[in-house]
């Protein structure tokens, strides 16, 4: 639901749903230059953003893919999710997958093999690992949230390697308006290469690099339900201001050889409880 008011000589509300076009994998999403702004709902591209600027012909430097993951996946993962308490009203929560309450350690090698062979069909090279059972990103229903703000501009990893994946896998009314974006910063994985959390100075440094051209927002939208994403871009969340808790599940990948990175999540869900949420 967008947040700006409707003229009021409007004969025909705007629909509710979006209607979403078939993703084309190899097809480049053209970049806008970003404006950290009062989040409503924006249009993502389909199939890959990828990095204009890479020295490297991989195709996982600077990615930015859409995939569809299966109903089956979808299902598993919204069987049993954490759902919060009114204790949490911050704009996102990281908890860490319990695997005797949430997704299994029979499912979960499943999903990962199913990412894995959607991101070969993206000409990616070589096969990919993860370390841990994934975390779950939560966002509380837009009554509970204490304020309606952006999230901090930081990157998954301090590695400079390129191999790092982030998976984000959307549950829950992720077709409606008002499901918190993200948006994600293009040509940002060589801004600062170690630095993870971009506060006063290096706010300052990447602005400056944002005004020359050099680094682009984008807006990930929501034309699918799950995004790939290079670890070291640099990325931020929109607030997300449904009436129901917002779910999603995320894990890192990496290139068999390199050093795993953990999401490092030892928080567990103390006020609420595993249940099955609403899925498409």
């Amino acid at each position: 639901m967008s947040l700006h008011k409707r003229h009021k000589h409007s004969q025909k509300p705007p629909p509710r749903r979006r209607q979403h076009a078939n993703v084309v994998p190899a097809q480049i999403i053209q970049q806008q230059q970003p404006q950290r702004r009062y989040p409503t709902r924006q249009h993502g591209g389909e199939g890959i953003i990828t990095n204009n600027n890479n020295t490297t012909d991989d195709v996982a430097d600077g990615l930015v893919a859409h995939l569809n993951l299966s109903k089956t996946s979808i299902r598993h993962l919204s069987k049993k999710a954490p759902i919060m308490g009114s204790k949490y009203r911050g704009i996102r929560h990281v908890f860490q997958n319990e695997t005797n309450k949430y997704v299994s350690k029979d499912i979960f090698p499943e999903i990962v093999h199913e990412v894995n062979k959607e991101i070969k069909k993206l000409g990616i090279d070589g096969e990919f690992q993860t370390s841990d059972w994934g975390s779950w990103v939560l966002a509380p229903r837009v009554s509970l949230l204490k304020a309606q703000s952006e999230g901090p501009i930081h990157r998954d990893t301090k590695k400079v390697q390129v191999g790092y994946l982030t998976v984000l896998i959307f549950l829950g009314r992720w077709k409606d308006d008002g499901y918190g974006d993200v948006t994600i910063f293009k040509n940002s994985q060589n801004i600062k290469p170690g630095t993870s959390n971009f506060t006063s100075n290096n706010r300052r440094f990447l602005n400056t690099r944002i005004k020359n051209g050099e680094v682009t927002g984008k807006d990930i939208g929501f034309v699918s339900n799950c995004v790939v994403f290079d670890s070291r871009l640099l990325h931020y969340s929109h607030f997300h201001h449904q009436y129901d808790q917002r779910t999603a599940f995320s894990f890192h990948l990496c290139r068999k050889g390199l050093v795993p990175i953990s999401q490092d999540v030892n928080v567990k869900l103390e006020d609420g409880h595993a249940g099955k949420i609403f899925h498409y």
